[in-house]
Parts: C-alpha cells; structure tokens; sequence
C-alpha cells in the first residue's frame, strides 16, 4: 500500500516507527560508545593498580634505608634486622608481577632495568648484615656507605618508571575524558538527527498527504459550484479520510448532473440546484478558510457543518475531524521533539490520546526517557572518572616528591 492511501491514522504509526528505528540506532550507537568507555576505564584501573604497587615499593625502598641508618647505630640488633630485610626483600619482588600486568613495552623495560639494581641493593644490604655483628664501625660504616650508594641507583631507576608511568596514566586519563566526550557528543548528535528525521516526516505527512489533497478537493467543489460538472475527482481513488471525501463529492456532481440534465418543465427542481449551488459555493468558502489556515499551520478554523444536506454535512464533519485529529497529534508530539531538539529533557506529551495517538505519546515519550537516561549516566561516568584518576595522580606524584627529598 502506497502512503497515498494509506489511513491518516496510519500515516501517523509511521511516524511512530521511523521514530523508533531511531530509538533503536540511538541505543545502538549508545551502548557502542558505552562500551569503548568501558574499555578505556578497565585499563585505566588496572593502570591505577599498578602505579598503587609500584608506590608501594617506593615506600619498600625507603623503609629499608632508614632501617640500614638503624641498623648502623644499633648493631646489636641484627639479628632482627636480618629478618625485616628478607620480609622486605619478599614483599618488593612480589609486586613485579602486579606491576607488569598492566605496563606496557616501554614500561616492561624500566621494569627490567629495576630488577638487576634492585639484587645489587639486597647484595649490598647483605654485605652490612654480614658486617654487623663484628660491632667494627669503620667496616660497618662502609658498608653502610655501599648501600646508600645502591640504594640511590635503585631509587633513581625506579623514578625513571614512575616519571614514565605518571605521565602514562595522565595521557590515559585524558584520552578517557576524550572518550566520553565523544560519546556524549554522538549520542546527542545521533539523538537531534532522529528527531528531525521525525519533525520533517510528519510535515511532509501533514502537507502532502494531508493539505495538498483537501486543498484540491476545494477548488473542485468550487467548481462545481461554478457549474463545471465535467470535472474528474482522482481522489475517489484513495482509500483513506481524503478518499472518503473525494467520493462524497464524486456523488455530488454526479446528483448536478442529473439535475443539470432536468427539462425545463421542472423549474422547481432548477432552483432547487441554484439554492444548491450557493450552498457549495458557502461551503466551498468555509473548506477553502480551513485548508488555506491549516496550509499555514493554523489549525483553529472549521466548517460549521450546517448545509441541509447529509452529503455536505457529512464532508463537513468528515474535515473538522481530520483537522481537529492533525492538530492535537502535531501539537502534542512536535512540542515534545522541539524541546528535545533544544536539549530540554523534560518535556513530555500529556494529554491523554487513544489508538495510534496513544502509541506516538508512548514512543515519544520513551524517547526522551531513554535520551534522558543516557546523557546522565554518561556525565556520571564522565565525572567518577575524573575525580578516580586526579586523586591516583595527585598520589604519585606528592609520593615522588617525597621520596626525591
């Protein structure tokens, strides 16, 4: 069935489904974003959790140098300090594994770089150890000596990872806010392209479907109130409220003709057809004032449906339901989708329809609920992550500010 004669009530469910394949996109292309957003916060955390091991073994380092400082002014108590280190030496090489899920080419390399000064520094730890309990302060002091000096090789390549992976996790962050941008500004492009979608299809409905055929059936009926009765009426053909119109002035002008083809002995009956006629050419003035004003998207006019004449009464009524049932449908769903369009969420249609109008209030309604919906959990997203990430970062770096001092 083509659009021309479809139902004006099934124009309108049309209008209802294109809106909803556009719902559809909408949420597809929603939760694609989504997704990728989800993507990039996964590997933001386990980034987070790498940098929360790696500022332990920072603290590590700098618990075993103060222990080594302890250590010089107490050699008495080596034999505790014996125990610590290796508890120590355990934990620092545990959080290699950690560490190395998350790190990337370049960091695997520092990483690498670390583990080899790293045994170096537990060498010279040993060595001191070792030294201790001899209770020789010249050799203990040496020792010492030896072990700061490794221990500031270990605390310079270790700086190098955390520089590295700092500016690492500030690049990551930013890309995440980029992310959600992004999909914030695709859902609401992808969101304002449906709803104008939606606002030009029920136009074109309106006008061509609706108007342009009424506005035809108009001239006609004025020229049948001219007299010219070898007029053809194609809108008979349609099998919609515009076809059902169209026949009733198809058996119009076919009850002129009749009377046009009266002899002139029935003169009773010619007036009968001048009073007619003036009736049309009334009627015609009214239809003509509610089509030109609906044309112009004025929908308050109607036809006062008082011709004496079934026929004309009922195309009369015929038109001031149609214009009656366009104007409420327009009205109610094109302030809904204006508003969306203008980004206001809370809009919704109110009044209370039946059948197809029932069903475009419920989908244009879901529309802004879901659109709703989106827009705040992605400002939600957006806002978590960013308050996650800056807290991490503000963490790593205040720790290498401490640890360089």
């Amino acid at each position: 069935m083509s659009l021309k004669h479809m139902p004006i009530l099934q124009k309108f469910l049309l209008t209802i489904v294109v809106m909803a394949a556009a719902a559809v996109i909408l949420g597809t292309v929603s939760w694609r974003e989504i997704t990728s957003l989800k993507d990039t916060m996964l590997t933001v955390g386990a980034k987070e959790e790498a940098a929360r091991e790696a500022m332990d073994l920072r603290m590590d380092i700098i618990a075993i140098s103060r222990m080594t400082y302890q250590l010089a002014m107490a050699p008495e108590r080596s034999a505790d300090f014996v125990a610590e280190a290796a508890r120590r030496s355990e934990e620092m090489l545990g959080r290699f594994p950690k560490i190395e899920a998350a790190a990337d080419a370049k960091e695997m390399q520092l990483l690498a770089d670390i583990k080899p000064v790293m045994t170096a520094y537990f060498d010279k730890i040993d060595a001191m150890l070792a030294v201790t309990p001899s209770g020789d302060m010249t050799r203990i002091r040496a020792a010492l000596d030896d072990a700061l000096a490794s221990q500031k090789v270990v605390t310079d390549t270790v700086k190098l990872y955390s520089t590295y992976s700092s500016e690492l996790m500030a690049s990551m962050r930013a890309e995440a806010e980029a992310r959600a941008n992004t999909a914030l500004m695709v859902v609401i492009a992808t969101a304002t392209t449906g709803i104008l979608l939606g606002l030009i299809l029920s136009i074109l409905i309106g006008r061509r479907a609706i108007v342009a055929p009424v506005r035809a059936l108009t001239e006609k009926m004025e020229l049948l109130a001219d007299g010219q009765l070898d007029i053809t009426v194609e809108e008979a053909s349609r099998r919609d409220e515009i076809g059902n119109m169209g026949r009733a002035v198809e058996i119009f002008r076919e009850n002129a003709r009749q009377i046009a083809a009266l002899s002139a002995e029935e003169a009773e009956r010619a007036r009968a057809l001048v009073t007619r006629a003036e009736v049309m050419d009334r009627m015609a003035t009214e239809v003509h004032t509610v089509v030109e004003a609906a044309s112009r998207g004025d929908f308050t006019y109607r036809v006062s449906g008082n011709f004496g004449d079934e026929g004309l009464n009922a195309i009369a009524s015929s038109l001031n339901g149609l214009v009656e049932t366009v104007d409420r449908g327009l009205n109610e769903s094109g302030e809904v989708l204006s508003a969306l369009a203008d980004a206001n969420l809370n809009k919704r249609v109110e009044g209370h329809y039946e059948g197809a109008f029932a069903r475009l209030k419920t989908n244009t309604n879901a529309v802004g609920d879901r659109l709703t919906e989106i827009v705040g959990r992605l400002r939600n997203t957006s806002r978590a992550l960013k308050t996650a990430t800056g807290e991490i970062l503000s963490g790593t770096n205040d720790l290498a500010e401490r640890t360089t001092r």
